[in-house]
């Protein structure tokens, strides 16, 4: 379980500051991989039980965690199921991919 101190926010931006400009990383896959998928599934959760239009939840800047994602996936190789729950969230966020 992640400390409150440290977000998947976080985490998403210390992966961004490890890859540099253009180079796309093939590391990270097994555990790794695992934990993007589950942490994409859980997010495309948050967000069905708890989207913008509806009261209560979590306090998500939606548009910013769509951006992180977003250039997270332009640098790296994801796996097939990391993939897929990619694709599932930037559908629920309407992001284009």
């Amino acid at each position: 379980m992640l400390s409150h101190n440290y977000t998947y926010f976080q985490w998403l931006q210390m992966q961004m500051a490890d890859i540099s400009e253009g180079q796309k990383s093939t590391t990270g896959h097994g555990v790794k991989q695992k934990f993007v998928h589950h942490l994409l599934t859980l997010l495309a959760t948050v967000w069905q039980g708890y989207s913008p239009n509806k009261k209560g939840g979590p306090n998500v800047d939606w548009s910013s965690l769509g951006s992180l994602l977003l250039n997270y996936r332009e640098r790296n190789d994801l796996s097939g199921d990391a993939k897929s729950s990619f694709n599932k969230l930037a559908r629920l966020l309407g992001i284009k991919w």
